[in-house]
């Protein structure tokens, strides 16, 4: 998969995050050019600035092979400063999902609460986002 982002006037950093999808994943790579790069012509013959992350809650098992540790693990971009005379930037992002990230479900007990007694009906799975409804 290949993600481009724009990249704002005064951007610090970009994060991604891809511990909500992904369990594994290899960044093939993260470049930065400018948007005048999509229309193709002698734009497209500009070299793309290879360009480095910082990670949170992630693990490299090998070079660009990464394991989340976590739903909250993400990648985190500092893009390269701009000079005056460049136009619009953006980042992209290339990255091949290795094991998809299970839905998380929750145990839960159903009760139907009397005064006085406690009465187990049944036990079942919610996923998060019914559980938070």
């Amino acid at each position: 998969y290949s993600a481009r982002l724009p990249i704002p006037q005064g951007t610090q950093s970009i994060a991604l995050g891809v511990g909500s999808v992904f369990e594994w994943f290899e960044l093939a790579s993260i470049s930065s050019s400018g948007l005048d790069t999509l229309k193709g012509g002698s734009a497209n013959d500009e070299r793309v600035q290879e360009i480095g992350a910082q990670f949170d809650q992630l693990k490299t098992h090998a070079p660009g092979i990464h394991e989340c540790r976590g739903a909250s693990a993400f990648l985190m971009v500092k893009p390269p400063p701009r000079e005056n005379e460049q136009g619009p930037q953006m980042i992209e992002i290339v990255i091949r999902p290795l094991i998809r990230r299970k839905q998380q479900a929750a145990e839960i007990e159903l009760e139907v609460a009397e005064p006085g007694h406690r009465s187990v009906l049944g036990k079942g799975s919610i996923s998060k986002q019914e559980h938070a409804a």
